[in-house]
């Protein structure tokens, strides 16, 4: 099983990362079967945050930046539910 999540930091117009502003936002979809469809999944939130509806919130939370990196990522989950 794989959970997708975001990582999203502020940027200037010229494409510099503002790193101390970055937070990582996790999908509250999954978690998925493949690693395929966690990815399509993280597109989307990012997607979502960069173009979509979430974009007026993203740069409220953010301060205002010039622009909004996103980046998103898949992790695989441990299914030993011993640990």
């Amino acid at each position: 099983m794989f959970h997708a999540f975001v990582i999203i930091c502020a940027a200037t117009a010229a494409s510099e990362i503002y790193t101390d502003t970055c937070f990582r936002a996790n999908d509250t979809w999954g978690p998925y079967k493949t690693e395929e469809n966690c990815g399509i999944r993280a597109k989307q939130m990012v997607l979502e945050v960069t173009e979509g509806s979430l974009t007026g919130t993203t740069f409220f939370t953010l301060g205002f930046p010039e622009q909004i990196y996103a980046e998103g990522f898949c992790e695989k989950l441990n299914q030993d539910p011993s640990v």
